[in-house]
């Protein structure tokens, strides 16, 4: 099981984490509690295979579901 950070956390890890398909930081990224970050340029170009409605997204580390 995955620790669930509070919401300062996240916020922090957002600022100083990069993106684990592009590898550049700076941009906007999408956040799961578990601590998993998509940046906007990847959800996008990999939007197939992170969501099958265009309405909710789906983490690929710990398989919860969230809306856009």
């Amino acid at each position: 099981m995955s620790k669930k950070l509070t919401h300062r956390q996240r916020r922090q890890l957002q600022r100083t984490q990069s993106c684990p398909l592009c590898h550049q930081a700076g941009h906007y990224l999408w956040a799961c509690q578990c601590g998993c970050a998509i940046c906007d340029f990847c959800m996008q170009r990999d939007i197939w295979g992170f969501t099958c409605n265009n309405i909710t997204w789906e983490c690929p580390d710990c398989g919860k579901i969230h809306s856009y």
